[in-house]
Parts: structure tokens; C-alpha cells; sequence
């Protein structure tokens, strides 16, 4: 039963939110994601729309850990502080754990994540989170494309791509949060 709720629930989050991966897709021309958290320190893709570019990156419908590349932290950064210093204890060493915990600090401020080349060489990953109704962080959306593509200008114009929809989708979902936030980012 709990396997058919998760996957029922999932099936249900990824055509809800169909419609803004493909603009985003269409919009960007890069691969977008769509992760789910699946609680523990793992999240999943759901959802991918690979680039029609000759030269793209696409990570794959897989189950990762959150501590790994932009979709995970966008996860991670959101959860209760107890959870994170749970998840973070997978971390052989102190100065690693205390490293990512100031980004996930940086991340919370600027509700998104940038990973460049840490799935793999070459790859970059821009990732917001997603929030329901309840302001929980359920899932992120990230878009992926070839590091060498990812140029300053680009990646500025990408990352207000990136917030906007998981804004949106989250306001879907009925969570403010995304836009709260936001606004609070801007002024």
C-alpha cells in the first residue's frame, strides 16, 4: 500500500507540474528535471525533458542522495535542522560537513543552487526547490546543460527561469513560500 500511495503520489505531482516543465524545456532548450524527496537522504527523478541541443547533459532518472549536486541541496537546504545534521553525519569529515552547511545556509537565502561538475565532469545543474501547501519542501526542478554553455549572463537569466517555475509550481501545490521569499530576495 505505502508503495502504491508513493507512487500514485508521484504520478499525480509530475502531471501537475507537466505544463511547467515544458515551458521551461521550450524556454531554455536545456534538460529539466523534476525530483521528488523521498525522505532518508535520498531524492528521485521523476520527470526529465533532455535537451534537443547537440551537446547536452542529462542526469538521468535515478534515486540520489541529497547531499550530491543542486537538486539534493535544493531539497536538503530546506529540511529541519535535525534531519540535515542526520543526513550530513554520511560525510567522513567535520570540515566537509561544516562546508556544506554554509551553503545550504546560502542556499536557503537565495532559494536556489548552482553545482558545477559534481555529478559529473563537465555538467552543471541550476535547482530551486518545491514547496506544498503545508511550506514543506516536497521535491526541486533543476535544469542541466553542458558547463561550457553556462555563460555569467546565461546563468542569471537561467536561474530567474528556474525560481519563477518552482514558484509557480509551488504555488500549485499551495504553498506562498517560493514567492514570499522571493520578494524578500528583491527588495
Amino acid at each position: 500500500m505505502d508503495l502504491a500511495n508513493a507512487f500514485l503520489s508521484a504520478t499525480d505531482f509530475v502531471r501537475v507540474t507537466q505544463p511547467f516543465l515544458e515551458e521551461l524545456w521550450e524556454t531554455s532548450s536545456e534538460t529539466v528535471s523534476l525530483f521528488v524527496f523521498q525522505g532518508d537522504n535520498r531524492r528521485e527523478c521523476v520527470q526529465e525533458l533532455r535537451s534537443k541541443n547537440p551537446l547536452s547533459y542529462a542526469p538521468g532518472i535515478s534515486v540520489r542522495p541529497l547531499h550530491v549536486g543542486a537538486p539534493g541541496k535544493a531539497i536538503l537546504a530546506f529540511l529541519q535542522e535535525t534531519a540535515i545534521d542526520e543526513i550530513l553525519q554520511v560525510l567522513p569529515q567535520q570540515q566537509a560537513r561544516e562546508e556544506l552547511k554554509a551553503a545550504l545556509r546560502t542556499i536557503r537565502r537565495k532559494m536556489y543552487c548552482i553545482s558545477l561538475g559534481e555529478l559529473i565532469a563537465g555538467g552543471a545543474s541550476i535547482a530551486a526547490p518545491i514547496f506544498d501547501s503545508e511550506e514543506k519542501v516536497v521535491g526541486s526542478l533543476a535544469l542541466a546543460m553542458p558547463q561550457a554553455r553556462l555563460t555569467k549572463t546565461l546563468q542569471n537569466h537561467y536561474v530567474e527561469l528556474v525560481l519563477s517555475t518552482a514558484a509557480r509550481v509551488s504555488s500549485v501545490l499551495g504553498s506562498t513560500k517560493m514567492f514570499a521569499n522571493l520578494q524578500g530576495n528583491t527588495q
